[in-house]
């Protein structure tokens, strides 16, 4: 019998701010990521978090609704 991987420690749940912050610093302190990268992935994060708090309208093609899903029912 196979020996269960170790699951990973439980953290506490962030904010995708605090989360991102956290993560690109650490691409920064590796020396992953130049100036220009790490404003592209905050111009990033910011758009998705614009788009998960605004209500959008449904998608129709033709006389047919074809998604409904709103961010607010996630």
């Amino acid at each position: 019998m196979e020996d269960e991987p170790t699951p990973p420690p439980i953290r506490p749940k962030q904010d995708l701010g605090e989360a991102s912050e956290d993560a690109i610093a650490e691409h920064q302190k590796a020396g992953d990521w130049d100036t220009d990268t790490v404003k592209q992935v905050r111009t990033a994060i910011r758009l998705f978090d614009y788009l998960l708090l605004t209500e959008l309208p449904p998608l129709y093609v033709g006389n047919c609704v074809v998604s409904e899903a709103r961010p607010s029912s996630l």
